[in-house]
């Protein structure tokens, strides 16, 4: 008896040993949390919500156990100081070209509009308010859509599956130029009524119409480069991007100047879209110098129609809160505008909106740079099967945003009284801009994190949660008490302002809840699930079924 008590002793004593080793061998190095073995992510069996990013915990059957989910919470801010400043060296290497194309951007829209100052009367007000209504209503829901694509391209290039990557471009241009078809025939046949029904005048509605069928060949085009970029960026490779925007800018630049003296406004709406073909000429061919590269590299995947089908699925799960995620905090902006044209100095306030937005566009380059470089980082490391980079890369970008919101705060707070007089010597407006730019300090100093939340959302393929936030912060909070402030309370543009702060810090609250309860060891797993779902029929097996004969649909 004494015999048999000792061995059962030793044999239990040989199991923990070998549990212990087993944590050891596979605890994550910053937290020790236990992280899923390759075949133990073959042997999940329960189906994975990926329109959310989410998995549904309670089925998920890991063999040698779960957990450790409260931990990877609890543990979110303990980050050493060394993986914060290499994570953070990474993203500005990654950022600085971003950046550069970012400003390049807006700078087209710089150019179109001193090209059409130029020109001046109806012309400069025409070609203005066509290019407001094009980014209301063309370019903001295809940068939208297409933002769908960042998560999958980024977590496939993480997993390094370029062939992934490859499927979602062409599906994310083709669903972008399917999107443009309803677009342009809006911009075709309804401008010019619906700018008069607004109450403006004949001839600015139809200078708008005219320059918008001439930019019809630019929403087009960026259909196709909208994706182009993300694909690039998700690839880290972003120096030759930023050469190809500049190309296309310059020739945009020297052609607006000829076309102008003949065509007037219609001849600078040609003009940017010339330039960005020339842009899109660049771009296609590094795409395919880089997949004639790389297609050695990668298994060659059976293009069955099911697997066709299964790969636009998540696309579209993903485009459409993205879409809304980016469209209804982008249009809460141009309602300033409009709502700053019902106060009682409509004169003084919209000028002076406008002033205070031109800042903000400038600021607007470098936060969606930031945001960009976290939802690339993000989706490389969930890609990787590496959620603890993950989460370093996430609390990085959000000290570098509180940083970035702290030192804009004090710039614009310092710069109240010499901003508006950059634009204009008129003493109202140059006042309504200094009582304004505080406020507008205080929103962007809560915009920097709240685009960083978003990004993050976006690189772990959640941004319904952010699309949720959004409507519920920019237009169940911040419009109502906008409006209330600035009409019922008599606060005027101010109030407006006041009422756009409250929505960022609403949204700033409820997407910092949805990160802050992220399990990261989950996102990994999900992001592991979905990469194999697109190799296999539409399946996952069922650990008690190990001869096949049952599936389970994702």
């Amino acid at each position: 008896m004494v015999l048999c008590r000792e061995e059962e002793e030793e044999e239990e004593e040989g199991e923990e040993e070998e549990e212990e080793e087993e944590e050891e061998d596979f605890a994550d190095e910053h937290t020790g949390i236990l992280f899923p073995r390759e075949k133990e992510i073959e042997n999940a069996t329960a189906p994975v919500n990926l329109s959310l990013g989410l998995v549904e915990k309670e089925k998920i059957q890991i063999e040698g156990g779960g957990g450790g989910g409260d931990d990877a919470r609890n543990s979110l801010f303990q980050i050493g100081i060394p993986a914060i400043r290499a994570e953070l060296a990474m993203q500005f290497r990654l950022g600085c070209p971003i950046m550069a194309m970012n400003l390049i951007w807006f700078a087209k829209f710089l150019a179109t509009t001193l090209f059409l100052g130029r020109l001046g009367g109806v012309e400069l007000a025409g070609g203005a308010l066509a290019l407001t209504f094009a980014n209301v209503t063309g370019y903001s829901i295809l940068l939208g859509l297409a933002t769908g694509m960042e998560p999958i391209c980024s977590q496939a290039f993480g997993a390094g599956r370029m062939d992934l990557m490859a499927s979602a471009l062409q599906n994310a241009i083709l669903m972008l130029l399917l999107a443009c078809i309803p677009i342009a025939l809006a911009w075709l046949y309804s401008v010019e009524r619906f700018l008069i029904f607004l109450g403006q005048d004949p001839s600015l509605a139809r200078a708008s119409a005219r320059f918008l069928k001439f930019l019809l060949p630019d929403l087009f085009l960026q259909a196709v480069i909208t994706p182009l970029r993300i694909f690039l960026r998700c690839q880290s490779d972003t120096l030759p991007m930023t050469i190809a925007f500049t190309a296309g800018i310059l020739l945009h630049i020297g052609l607006g100047f000829l076309l102008a003296m003949d065509l007037r406004g219609a001849g600078i709406a040609l003009a940017m879209g010339i330039g960005d073909l020339f842009t899109l000429a660049l771009l296609l061919s590094l795409v395919l110098a880089k997949s004639r590269a790389s297609s050695s590299k990668n298994p060659k995947i059976e293009n069955t129609k099911n697997t066709r089908r299964k790969r636009w699925k998540p696309l579209i799960k993903l485009a459409l809160p993205s879409c809304a995620m980016v469209c209804l905090e982008w249009w809460s902006y141009e309602a300033i505008v409009l709502l700053a044209g019902l106060l009682q100095d409509p004169e003084i306030s919209v000028p002076a909106a406008a002033i205070v937005l031109n800042f903000d566009a400038i600021l607007y380059a470098l936060q969606i740079t930031l945001a960009s470089c976290t939802a690339t980082r993000i989706g490389h490391e969930l890609g990787a099967n590496s959620p603890s980079s993950a989460r370093t890369a996430a609390i990085a970008s959000l000290l570098a945003s509180l940083a970035m919101g702290s030192a804009t705060f004090a710039s614009l707070a310092a710069l109240r009284s010499l901003w508006g007089r950059l634009f204009t010597a008129d003493p109202a407006i140059v006042r309504s801009v200094r009582r304004s730019m505080p406020v507008a300090g205080a929103i962007e100093l809560a915009n920097f994190p709240l685009l960083v939340l978003c990004g993050i959302l976006r690189g772990s393929a959640r941004p319904a949660a952010g699309a949720v936030a959004s409507l519920g912060s920019f237009y169940l909070i911040g419009l109502p008490c906008g409006v209330a402030l600035g009409f019922g309370a008599g606060l005027g543009l101010v109030g407006l302002w006041l009422g756009l702060l409250a929505a960022v810090v609403a949204c700033v609250a409820l997407t910092g809840m949805v990160v802050l309860g992220t399990d990261w060891k989950e996102m990994a797993m999900a992001s592991q699930l979905q990469i194999r779902s697109w190799d296999t029929p539409s399946e996952v097996w069922h650990s008690n079924d190990p001869d096949g004969k049952e599936m389970d649909e994702i």
